[in-house]
């Protein structure tokens, strides 16, 4: 099964959190690791997340400095690629 596919597995208790709280798993820290549960929920969510991956890349690019440095750093490349995908 490919990596960005829907997945019937995912947990439905997860699937209660917000666009805000999936986004916020996507923070980079020096120890996180690749949040590919995160991504497989996106996926998952993709009619509703749409509007918030468009919203980080406008974002990114309106104040490129936000993101940078800091937690914010990957998500406009996440949110870059999983808008390919879709």
């Amino acid at each position: 099964m490919a990596l960005w596919m829907p997945n019937p597995s995912v947990n439905q208790a997860a699937m209660e959190s917000t666009p805000t709280e999936l986004l916020d798993r996507l923070a980079y820290s020096k120890s996180a690791k690749f949040p590919k549960a995160t991504l497989k929920e996106i996926v998952a969510r993709k009619e509703e997340m749409i509007p918030h991956l468009i919203a980080i890349l406008e974002s990114a690019t309106a104040n490129p400095a936000e993101y940078l440095e800091g937690p914010r750093v990957m998500l406009p490349t996440y949110a870059a690629y999983l808008l390919a995908q879709f």
